[in-house]
């Protein structure tokens, strides 16, 4: 069975990069790597969109499992991702020896797919028993301003030297180059069909040999549609992968002009994140706290959020409970705490730091001994905070300083600010409250 599918524009749309998941067997659960480093998985079930991920748990599979433990099984169901995961993924598997095959042992479906990337993954095992393969030519995502990407044609060079490599069929490649970007080719196993003279089996992706498979069986009705990206998220979530948590909580408020935000369910997958003690979902829930995403606004539930995450080293936890302190939002003020944390922030290089530590220099007496310090401060976040209030109220807290500052304290400062950005990495984990969401 051939279908040739255009997607639908919205496809297209979706801003939030997501990610496969590659979820192991129950008894591996809880410590993939332990499970990996004694030989005892016994399978991978790549589910959902591929992304970087999916390739890095795979590269710790490469270095750790045991020489002489067998390679886990393969299982798929995928709708695709970067060609560079796609890719990195199959070569491992070539190395290997992979099998992979349709479905997943854990989250049962009859209409499994495996579409684009998916099929660079499959092509690099040696042996590939699918129920459906989707081929379409490569794509880039170009940033052509804020909040808007379009997806353009991508180079083709790469993927044929990949297949070229794997031993791909010549009905492989050509299907690759001839379909265009944005439709894709679907193949199906038809079981009223001998195999033999089906097309998936001629493109090498239906291996016939059963000591290598399960005995699973997929069927494909006339007029079925795969799963929504939303529903790959939630399965591969409630099985317990806290990467599809995470990345739930941001779908549900990604960009897109045609869909409100859902920020109560965001706020939802947030808690059950930040239950497991992921460090950026309990400082997003703490925002959610802070401001009223979603949840009711309780400054004292975020205050304490936020403080869960400074002790475990986040930049951003950190500048936002020292302002929690500076301002009395949930905690009691006190201007000590507020620059114990806001410096601990600053020191990892967040400029959203450098600007509380600017716009607190601006309102009290904290620097009025050390102008120089207080210059650094207000020159690090005007050079690195992005344009928005943030950089604004530095900017306020910066010309009323410059100009009653001594020549010498001003070159003090400049010599400071040179030093500082010598010697560290300034990187933003923050965004202006009010930015897009995306």
């Amino acid at each position: 069975m051939i279908k040739k599918l255009v997607l639908a524009a919205a496809f297209l749309l979706i801003a939030a990069p997501l990610a496969a998941y590659s979820l192991v067997d129950p008894q591996c659960k809880d410590d993939p790597k332990a499970c990996v480093t004694a030989g005892k998985l016994a399978y991978v079930s790549i589910y959902g969109e591929i992304g970087d991920e999916d390739l890095g748990f795979f590269k710790m599979l490469d270095m750790y499992l045991p020489p002489d433990a067998a390679f886990p099984r393969i299982y798929v169901n995928s709708y695709g991702g970067p060609v560079s995961a796609g890719i990195g993924i199959g070569r491992i598997l070539h190395k290997h020896h992979a099998t992979v095959e349709s479905g997943s042992p854990v989250i049962p479906d009859s209409t499994p797919q495996c579409s684009s990337a998916c099929a660079f993954i499959a092509q690099g095992a040696d042996h590939r028993r699918l129920a459906h393969v989707g081929l379409h030519g490569p794509s880039q995502r170009v940033k052509l301003g804020e909040n808007l990407w379009e997806t353009q044609v991508g180079t083709l060079d790469p993927i044929m030297a990949y297949l070229t490599e794997m031993g791909a069929s010549k009905i492989t490649k050509l299907m690759i180059k001839t379909t265009k970007f944005n439709t894709i080719s679907d193949f199906y196993v038809d079981p009223a069909m001998p195999i033999e003279k089906q097309a998936i089996y001629r493109m090498g992706f239906y291996d016939t040999d059963n000591q290598y498979f399960t005995s699973a069986k997929f069927t494909f009705p006339e007029g079925f549609d795969f799963k929504s990206s939303e529903d790959y998220l939630i399965n591969a979530a409630n099985y317990g992968s806290l990467q599809a948590m995470k990345d739930l909580a941001v779908f549900y408020t990604t960009y897109d002009p045609d869909v409100k935000p859902d920020f109560v369910a965001s706020a939802r997958w947030l808690k059950k994140a930040a239950d497991r003690g992921d460090v950026v979902s309990i400082h997003n829930l703490g925002h959610a706290y802070d401001v009223g995403l979603g949840v009711p606004v309780d400054k004292a539930e975020a205050a304490h959020l936020f403080m869960e995450s400074s002790k475990k080293g986040l930049a951003a936890s950190q500048n936002n409970l020292g302002w929690a302190f500076y301002t009395g939002a949930g905690v009691p003020k006190s201007l000590p705490d507020a620059v114990y944390w806001i410096t601990k922030a600053a020191e990892q290089g967040e400029p959203f730091a450098y600007g509380s530590l600017c716009e607190i220099s601006g309102a009290t007496d904290l620097f009025k001994t050390d102008p120089a310090e207080a210059f650094m401060w207000c020159g690090l976040a005007i050079e690195h905070l992005p344009d928005g209030d943030a950089k604004e109220a530095a900017k306020a807290a910066y010309f009323p300083l410059v100009r009653s500052m001594s020549h010498a304290d001003y070159a003090a400062g400049d010599r400071a600010i040179k030093e500082w950005n010598a010697a560290k990495v300034t990187d933003a984990s923050m965004r202006n409250v009010g930015d897009d969401l995306n």
